[in-house]
């Protein structure tokens, strides 16, 4: 009888952790992840000791961002950037290339009664704020100009950002961003990027 309850026991166990595995199991499942491509324009600043030979305005900046809900408006987030910006008078040369891993936090602001299955307008539409720390890769061609012409160095930055999203379906929107990027280079300088946005939300 000993022998049988302390099976019955290790049985209920077994049963009760399944259950608390499926629980958990069908929470993760059930956050909603969110992927977003932003292609934009931007403004390159304080760089001129460093690289005096570089446009102001980089000819390419891209931004991909995956986020997984943490609670109803916190979302942890990883970003990758990518910024080109040319010598000055041309498109496209050596200049400056760079690179950009972080990962960060984003907030979302949503109505209470959010439900993009709706037509309103309202409650397709949500905005969000974003700051996410990490390594930038920056590679600075040898035609720049600047003590660090022709170098490849990795510092320390950190993206600041706001925009908004629209969903003309319960999956899939449009929106519009704007972001300031910090990098702590051998000559500090900063990135301002904006444009529009794709989104996905499962």
């Amino acid at each position: 009888k000993i022998l049988e309850c302390g099976r019955s026991g290790g049985s209920m166990k077994k049963i009760a952790f399944l259950m608390v595995f499926a629980l958990l199991s069908g929470s993760a499942f059930a956050r909603e992840l969110t992927l977003k491509l932003s292609p934009g324009w931007g403004y390159l600043g304080a760089l001129d000791d460093q690289a005096y030979n570089l446009r102001k305005y980089p000819d390419l900046m891209m931004n991909l961002e995956l986020a997984v809900e943490g609670t109803r408006h916190i979302y942890p987030m990883f970003e990758f950037m990518y910024g080109h910006d040319s010598k000055k008078g041309s498109w496209f040369s050596s200049g400056l290339d760079a690179y950009g891993i972080g990962i960060g936090v984003k907030a979302l602001v949503k109505p209470a009664d959010y439900d993009p299955e709706t037509g309103d307008i309202i409650d397709r539409s949500r905005y969000w704020f974003s700051v996410a720390p990490g390594l930038y890769i920056n590679s600075i061609g040898a035609g720049s100009g600047g003590i660090n012409a022709g170098t490849t160095k990795t510092s320390f930055g950190i993206d600041i950002g706001a925009g908004i999203e629209y969903y003309f379906t319960s999956h899939f929107g449009v929106g519009a961003q704007a972001k300031i990027i910090y990098v702590g280079y051998s000559d500090d300088y900063f990135l301002l990027n904006f444009g529009p946005s794709l989104c996905g939300r499962f």
